[in-house]
């Protein structure tokens, strides 16, 4: 029943966004010229649409078990009535009334939406409230994440780590095409899944995710260890630290080693941070890696902007001529 009224209600919504598009609404506000009528009417449908196709997804759901506990969300292994397997992301209830962390979450939701759908974006189904916690249904990958394979004793077959940069780029390039900057770019949050004897890399977890005009309040969040030089320093940043952090992270596929390392946080940060400290080709730690693929990575690792990779999609070309 609820989402057979949320199928009437969409087309209304619909068309009183197109309404509001047509008179110079974005997503900074309501044109001054936007009849207040129209404005809340859109608003209040999206708003019942939205609750009623939770209030469904939550109806047909069926929670199997708990898979894991971030720091902001937990998922959870659901099922469809139809048997299709399903993850259930909501915000711990630690966070449901801290505000700024509760709107930072609904923010990747959004983000992750718009991201989807993508062969290289885990899936998205839907996203509403339970009570006051918000959550998303997305899709299950049956596999693990590209951190669960780096192994610091023995790096992975070169042959192996080449189609998943691959894919991880692809997944990039996807987030930089939407205007868009990912900012926790990281082993960990790269699922890897075999579909027919091949390798599926889909990228998750948008909670840093915005648009690349508007990262200023994004400056100190991430992961340090794979940090680009302008976040530690709190200056400009856009899509070039989604570059360093992915050379951080096909480093560490290619060698089981991070970069940079130090016995400190302190340490660690200053070799991100100098210029005077270069990291090691990886062609150097893995005999197997050709040149042109340690080059790259390093070009990725560049400690000033202008001199990184200039785009995802640069990056992506090069793996390919590999």
């Amino acid at each position: 029943m609820a989402n057979r009224f949320a199928e009437l209600l969409l087309p209304l919504c619909a068309r009183d966004a197109k309404v509001l598009q047509d008179v110079g609404m974005n997503r900074n506000g309501v044109g001054a010229d936007v009849p207040t009528a129209v404005f809340w009417n859109a608003s209040a449908l999206q708003c019942v649409a939205r609750w009623s196709l939770g209030l469904w997804m939550r109806l047909t759901l069926r929670k199997l078990r708990v898979l894991t506990r971030g720091g902001m969300a937990r998922l959870s292994l659901a099922q469809l009535g139809d048997g299709t397997c399903v993850v259930i992301r909501e915000l711990h209830l630690r966070h449901v009334f801290h505000w700024r962390t509760h709107m930072r979450f609904v923010n990747g939701l959004r983000m992750h939406e718009q991201l989807s759908p993508h062969p290289n974006i885990v899936g998205y189904f839907e996203r509403s409230y339970s009570g006051f916690t918000p959550y998303e249904v997305i899709e299950y990958v049956n596999g693990c994440s590209m951190r669960d394979l780096i192994n610091p004793r023995e790096p992975l077959p070169y042959e192996d780590v080449l189609p998943m940069l691959v894919q991880a780029g692809e997944a990039l390039c996807h987030v930089h095409a939407k205007g868009m900057v990912h900012l926790d770019v990281k082993p960990a949050n790269f699922l890897v899944s075999r579909q027919n004897g091949d390798v599926r890399v889909k990228l998750a977890d948008f909670d840093l995710c915005c648009d690349s005009g508007q990262t200023r309040d994004r400056r100190r969040a991430g992961t340090t260890y794979y940090m680009a030089p302008e976040q530690l320093k709190h200056g400009d940043i856009g899509v070039e630290a989604d570059i360093f952090a992915f050379g951080v992270t096909a480093f560490f596929l290619l060698t089981g080693r991070k970069p940079f390392d130090a016995e400190t946080m302190r340490q660690m940060k200053r070799q991100q941070v100098s210029e005077s400290f270069k990291a090691t080709n990886p062609c150097e730690i893995n005999k197997s890696v050709p040149a042109r693929m340690g080059k790259l990575v390093i070009d990725c690792l560049a400690k000033r902007m202008v001199e990184r990779v200039p785009t995802m999609r640069y990056a992506v070309r090069e793996l390919e001529s590999l």
